[in-house]
């Protein structure tokens, strides 16, 4: 996925997946998201060169045990077309021995085919990148494989109380959406938050983020719940008053994932 060592060093990001989550979350997995901006008359040959060589290189790293998830993810939601349009998800448990960005040197997963035949970062360029910590995880008992999950909705809240917001979720939120995955009261599969470590700080910037997964594209632009579905209104409101702006959606298409077993 990464041509030189400084990329290496920074294309780290973790989406968590329900089958892909431990029991308990551990406090030393860190989440790092790395959004990327494709031109259009490049997006054909980014995605060939990132699921045939990248892929693979990623693979023989969860392999090894260096790396428990890598994802591609295509932005599907509007927006400016300046935005990023992709954004790659990947999972370690030591962020530090990640960060030496050995794993991801290509050529010895492919020893006889040139760097320039397999990068993609001369035609593409990292737009932003979060580090995040994984703090809960919901899904429903009906979600057993990860490639049943076709999209990714991203909520970005900002919050004057990162972990009071979060607290709050997991008090309110996280049991009804849990009851309403189960009962069917919902077409949404999973759900989990996540603290944003870095860049932290600033009235622009979102403190936390909460992730929802769904099948098709219709359910993830209107998510919906049943008419006797009774939402958590005191947690909602309790929310509402650590909230400092509005937050921000962005839908993903899942283009291809891999998954410690």
């Amino acid at each position: 996925m990464k041509s030189s060592l400084l990329i290496l060093k920074s294309a780290i990001v973790i989406l968590l997946f329900a089958n892909f989550l431990p029991q308990n979350l551990c406090a030393q997995e860190v989440m790092f998201y790395q959004y990327r901006k494709v031109p259009a008359a490049k997006v054909d040959e980014f995605l060939k060169r990132e699921t045939t060589y990248w892929s693979k290189v990623a693979q023989k790293g969860i392999d090894n045990g260096k790396m428990e998830f890598w994802g591609l993810f295509e932005r599907v939601s509007g927006g400016n077309t300046s935005d990023a349009n992709y954004l790659f998800v990947n999972t370690f448990k030591d962020i530090d021995e990640a960060m030496k960005g050995e794993m991801w040197d290509a050529t010895k997963t492919f020893p006889g085919i040139p760097m320039s035949k397999m990068e993609t970062n001369s035609f593409s360029e990292v737009s932003q990148i979060l580090y995040t910590s994984p703090q809960s995880w919901e899904q429903s008992s009906k979600f057993q494989k990860p490639d049943e999950a076709k999209f990714v909705v991203i909520n970005y809240h900002h919050t004057t109380d990162p972990q009071g917001f979060i607290a709050l979720e997991n008090k309110f939120w996280q049991p009804f959406i849990k009851g309403e995955m189960e009962t069917t009261r919902t077409r949404q599969m999973a759900w989990g938050n996540q603290i944003v470590l870095s860049p932290s700080g600033g009235k622009d910037r979102a403190s936390t983020i909460s992730v929802d997964l769904f099948m098709t594209f219709k359910d993830a632009l209107m998510p919906y719940f049943s008419q006797d579905s009774k939402l958590p209104n005191e947690g909602l409101n309790e929310l509402g008053k650590l909230t400092s702006a509005p937050r921000e959606i962005e839908i993903y298409r899942i283009v291809k994932i891999l998954a410690k077993k």
